[in-house]
């Protein structure tokens, strides 16, 4: 899984660099006058358009590689129980539910945004940016305060909604096909992998290396740690952004 968490991050810088440069080329187009801006509502509804562009660019292409990762660790997952013939198409269920068919994302599900796209088409940073567009033509807003604000949000939320959702993704459905096979075949011990960093958290910290019963991991879902995904089950959440921990399903002697 470090392999695949580190290509994502790598992927990730670079798209949020190519994202900030677009961003900047539409705020350098506002109408500004003595350093404030000038109300052009259009330029609400063409900052979409702009970021419709955005997606068809880039996004588009992270999507696919968002697919090709997901395929991965799943194959990964699989070959994990590769003594017991195990097969990727009992996984598949989890490619279902993140909204691809085949190689390809459904972009709706049910009237919503399918979790897959939702992520990589960046929706929440474009509405963000809209939000603020419109509350800056009802003030007195210098260019200066506007590139500020949109360049520490865009960041947040590029981080929030992006990284942090992008490595979820990865590391909940390698977690779950692991967990759907060590119950299907019958592992009911792991061995807490990954090794420590400066910053591990307190709960790797006292875990990491060691072997513990299925029953002992279903118990820390009662626990609280940093990081934790409330109503996650702990075999789904385990790992991911800022985490390099998996488990190691060992089988019963």
């Amino acid at each position: 899984m470090e392999r695949h968490y580190n290509q994502l991050k790598t992927r990730l810088e670079d798209l949020q660099t190519k994202l900030n440069r677009h961003i900047n080329d539409f705020i350098d187009d506002l109408y500004v006058e003595e350093g404030k801006l000038v109300r052009q509502p259009e330029k609400i509804s063409e900052f979409q358009n702009h970021m419709d562009k955005f997606f068809d660019k880039h996004g588009a292409d992270y999507l696919k590689f968002l697919v090709n990762k997901l395929n991965d660790v799943l194959e990964d997952a699989t070959e994990a129980f590769e003594e017991e013939e195990a097969e990727l198409d009992d996984v598949a269920y989890i490619k279902d539910l993140l909204g691809v068919k085949g190689d390809k994302v459904v972009k709706r599900r049910n009237d919503q945004p399918t979790v897959l796209y939702a992520i990589a088409s960046m929706m929440i940073i474009s509405q963000d940016f809209i939000n603020k567009l419109q509350s800056a033509y009802t003030g007195d807003t210098s260019i200066r305060d506007f590139r500020k604000a949109i360049r520490k949000s865009v960041s947040r939320k590029f981080h929030d909604h992006m990284e942090v959702n992008s490595v979820a993704v990865l590391f909940n459905s390698y977690n779950a096909a692991k967990n759907h096979f060590a119950k299907k075949y019958g592992y009911n011990k792991f061995r807490y992998e990954g090794g420590l960093i400066a910053d591990s958290r307190e709960f790797c910290i006292e875990r990491d290396g060691h072997e513990f019963t299925r029953e002992q991991g279903e118990s820390w879902n009662e626990l609280e740690w940093a990081g934790k995904m409330y109503g996650v089950d702990f075999f789904v959440q385990m790992g991911g952004y800022n985490c390099r921990h998996w488990l190691n399903w060992l089988k019963d002697e």
